[in-house]
């Protein structure tokens, strides 16, 4: 939708407080009154425009389906189409837009993790949990540690601008040890 796709470059770029109705509706080159049509106000178009970037950012990885894959083969697909997704620069602007504006509008916070990053760890669990090589007792739990294993340390380092993207080699030496570490943990889970 043009009108959500021109607030979210415009929030991006200036800010909640930068943005104003009228510059959405000169970019998304609509009047004033179609934008107040479908939404009630510029809150309830910032949070359409956030909930709409979580959806697009995440739908490639929501489903893991590689069932014919080895668990390591697709835990690795699974563990670089995240990175590449949460690490993009469209990505890392909608992360620091909703950081900036969580404690004015806290149901940004709350969409960011629960319609992103929940929703990804019940996709992946759910993946789990139907894989015949995944042994594991607890599907969520294991996850929550894998999506926390091969994020969070490149993933903070790009949210604070330390580095632009981590190189390839980094990424694949970091998700073959978290793999590693994960695949051993979950045998060791069921003996």
């Amino acid at each position: 939708m043009a009108i959500l796709d021109a607030a979210c470059a415009l929030f991006i770029a200036h800010g909640y407080e930068g943005t104003s109705i009228d510059m959405i509706a000169e970019k998304a080159e609509v009047s004033r009154q179609t934008i107040y049509n479908g939404f009630t106000s510029k809150e309830d178009l910032f949070l359409a425009m956030v909930n709409d970037a979580i959806r697009q950012i995440l739908m490639p990885v929501l489903t893991p389906d590689q069932p014919a894959q080895s668990l390591r083969q697709a835990l690795h697909v699974f563990g670089k189409g995240i990175l590449e997704l949460t690490m993009s620069a469209d990505a890392i602007a909608l992360q620091r837009l909703v950081i900036v504006e969580a404690l004015r509008f806290p149901q940004l916070g709350a969409a960011l993790f629960y319609d992103g990053v929940e929703r990804v760890e019940r996709e992946l669990a759910s993946f789990l949990q139907t894989h015949r090589q995944f042994t594991g007792k607890d599907s969520r739990l294991a996850a929550r540690l894998f999506l926390s294993m091969v994020t969070r340390p490149s993933l903070f380092q790009v949210q604070l601008g330390i580095v632009e993207y981590p190189d390839q080699t980094s990424i694949d030496t970091h998700l073959d040890a978290t793999i590693d570490l994960f695949l051993h943990g979950v045998a060791a889970q069921t003996g």
